[in-house]
């Protein structure tokens, strides 16, 4: 489960990285921030489209995943949830949130390729 979120949280990552070259190519940014979340606030000032917003709220939710603890309650049961603590506050993803989050992804990755080529 968290080789999946890490590897959604890496394709996020690395389309927004891919937009902030393009930016900086045209000459609009001069410098792109080494730090994920840096280049996140970079993008989230330069939004394409404001739709792409809710896809960037899931993917700070995942990145609050990757650095928390990790637990699985009815791991083998088709109610399977997975419960990531963060600090005080506790997400919990079912399986019809991960599927969710796999579409979502998708549905990003389409948008910004338009924008990226």
């Amino acid at each position: 489960v968290k080789q999946l979120i890490t590897a959604v949280c890496n394709l996020y990552d690395a389309l927004i990285l891919g937009y902030l070259n393009l930016l900086k190519e045209r000459g609009e940014i001069t410098e792109i921030p080494t730090v994920p979340l840096k280049r996140l606030e970079e993008f989230e000032k330069r939004l394409p489209e404001s739709s792409l917003k809710r896809f960037l709220e899931e993917y700070k939710i995942l990145r609050r995943c990757l650095t928390s603890e990790i637990y699985i309650k009815d791991e083998y049961r088709k109610s399977m949830k997975i419960i990531c603590k963060y600090l005080d506050t506790e997400i919990t993803i079912t399986q019809a949130k991960l599927k969710e989050i796999i579409e979502s992804a998708r549905e990003f990755t389409n948008i910004m390729l338009k924008y990226i080529g």
